[in-house]
């Protein structure tokens, strides 16, 4: 359930947080429309993706069913999510904390790797 409230606040911090922030300078940019409407696409696909799996994650919290490939497919989705920013942080920023998104996806990789751990000793 804690991994499915953080996704959920992370959901939220990137449509209110984020939008304002990242998707404000690239549509007032000169780039062509072709580029801006993709990463309008591409903004709103992760929004979608964060919804989705905090749903999950919620329902795997909730549920008794056996949900552990689901989770595991979140968790790997997460700590790929991490690694991307830590990654590019680092190449880009010689810094973690430039995009701090990271720990928030290793955290929820974390917390959502605990409630497996947890339901199978249950």
């Amino acid at each position: 359930m804690l991994a499915a409230g953080l996704t959920a606040i992370t959901a939220i911090a990137h449509v209110f947080g984020g939008t304002p922030e990242f998707m404000g300078p690239i549509l007032e940019s000169n780039a062509p429309d072709f580029n801006k409407t993709g990463m309008t696409i591409i903004w709103h696909w992760v929004t979608a993706v964060l919804c989705i799996n905090a749903v999950v994650l919620f329902i795997a919290g909730r549920d008794n069913q056996d949900m552990r490939a689901a989770i595991w497919i979140l968790i790997l989705q997460f700590l790929s999510f991490g690694v991307i920013f830590a990654g590019f942080g680092l190449a880009t920023f010689a810094s973690l904390f430039v995009m701090p998104q990271w720990i928030a996806f290793f955290l929820i990789s974390a917390l959502a790797y605990y409630g497996l751990r947890a339901n199978a000793k249950a």
